[in-house]
C-alpha cells in the first residue's frame, strides 16, 4: 500500500497542503490518513470558529467556509434587513418596547376596570339572597365594564391605524 499524497491527507483533514508540510514538520506520520488524522487529533487544537471536529461520525472533517459561504450569509442577512426596514416604513412594523407597554397599558386598565365595576356592583347585590339574582347583577356589571372597554381599545387602534 503506497503513502497518501499530501493533497489526498490535506483533503482528510479538512486543510490547506500547506499545513500538511507544517503538521509534518511537526512529526505528523504521513503514512496512512487513519495515522494523519489521529496525530491531528491529538496535536492540533480546533481553531476559535472553526468547524473542524464538528463533522459526521465517519472521521472526515466539516468542510470549512470559504469566501463565498461568508458572502452568501452577508448578503442574506443584508436582505432580511431590507425587508424588516421595508415593513417598518410601511407601517407594518413596531418597535418592541412601545408594544409592550401599550398591551401592559391595556390589560391594566381592563383589570382597573373589572375591579370598579366588582366595587360598584357590590351595593346592588349586598341585600339578595338569591344566587342567580347576584350573578346577574354581578355579570351586567362585569359586561358594562368589558364594552367599556372595548370602545376604548377599539378607539385607540382607529387612532394608530390613521396615517
Amino acid at each position: 500500500m503506497t503513502a497518501p499524497s499530501q493533497a489526498q491527507l490535506a483533503d482528510a483533514l479538512g486543510v490547506d497542503p500547506a499545513l500538511v508540510t507544517r503538521y509534518k514538520r511537526r512529526g505528523m506520520p504521513v503514512d496512512s490518513i487513519a495515522a494523519a488524522q489521529k496525530w491531528k487529533a491529538e496535536n492540533v487544537r480546533a481553531r476559535v470558529g472553526s468547524k473542524a471536529g464538528k463533522g459526521d461520525d465517519t472521521g472526515a472533517a466539516a468542510p470549512v467556509p470559504g469566501y463565498g459561504d461568508h458572502r452568501a450569509r452577508r448578503e442574506a442577512a443584508e436582505a432580511d434587513m431590507a425587508e424588516l426596514e421595508a415593513k417598518r416604513k410601511a407601517a407594518q412594523l413596531m418597535p418592541v418596547e412601545p408594544a409592550e407597554r401599550a398591551v401592559f397599558d391595556a390589560f391594566r386598565e381592563l383589570r382597573d376596570a373589572t375591579f370598579a365595576a366588582m366595587r360598584g356592583a357590590a351595593p346592588q347585590v349586598l341585600g339578595l339572597t338569591e344566587v342567580r339574582e347576584v350573578q346577574h347583577h354581578l355579570e351586567d356589571a362585569l359586561r358594562g365594564a368589558y364594552a367599556d372597554f372595548e370602545a376604548r381599545i377599539r378607539h385607540r387602534l382607529g387612532e394608530v391605524a390613521k396615517p
